[in-house]
């Protein structure tokens, strides 16, 4: 028994295959258990253009600020013991961002905010514009189904009344955003908020294993040998 060409083209030695077979799937296996763990910083860009994204324009604000706890899905709640609203009057809080939706937007009512805002589904990719009267710093935290959290990012106003994008994407699925005022530089002011944005993506991994499915079958492939 012998090795023939097939086509014109010989297989690369048998010897050879297993070896990168195994050089790979210890790169996807690295790769995967690293989504698993780590957080990715996302900015308006990392979206893919299909998102969610509510801007409170559904709400009539023709009378004046209305109380803000659930909207399409999403419940908004302030751990701070203040309310929520959605008011007009903002749109100059969010015009350093291009494409923002500007007004109305979503206000709290403490000068010390903390703003949990709940998904009623499962989501990989969240963010939102944050602004106030003075500069602020915030805390951005994700949390899964069970409340752990995944992680957070810290985003500072570049300028008073200017806005600033907080962006979080995780493997895991992201139940609830929690937003926590550290810094307001003392003047108190109220936290703003708009744009809110959230999609659920395909995992990668899932991708990648289908990609080593493949690879086996042409591992398996190369195996038949053509007897002379």
């Amino acid at each position: 028994m012998k090795r023939t060409f097939l086509g014109q083209c010989q297989f690369p030695s048998m010897a050879y295959f297993p070896r990168l077979f195994k050089w790979i799937l210890a790169a996807i296996v690295a790769l995967s258990l690293g989504q698993a763990v780590q957080a990715a910083i996302i900015t308006l860009d990392d979206f893919s253009g299909h998102e969610t994204v509510e801007t409170f324009s559904s709400v009539d604000i023709s009378m004046g600020a209305v109380p803000l706890t659930t909207l399409n899905g999403v419940t908004y709640t302030s751990l701070a013991g203040g309310g929520l609203s959605v008011s007009p009057g903002h749109s100059s809080r969010f015009d350093n961002i291009p494409g923002a939706s500007l007004d109305p937007a979503g206000e709290d009512s403490q000068g010390r905010s903390d703003i949990v805002i709940d998904f009623s589904e499962s989501l990989n990719r969240v963010g939102l514009l944050l602004s106030a009267g003075a500069i602020t710093t915030w805390t951005v935290s994700a949390l899964d189904n069970n409340l752990v959290s995944l992680g957070a990012v810290e985003v500072t106003m570049p300028a008073a009344s200017d806005a600033v994008f907080a962006g979080l994407a995780f493997r895991q699925n992201i139940a609830r955003l929690r937003i926590t005022e550290l810094s307001d530089g003392g003047s108190g002011s109220v936290t703003v908020f708009d744009d809110l944005r959230y999609e659920a993506v395909v995992p990668i991994p899932a991708a990648v294993w289908l990609f080593v499915s493949g690879l086996m079958g042409l591992l398996g492939f190369s195996r038949i040998e053509i007897r002379s």
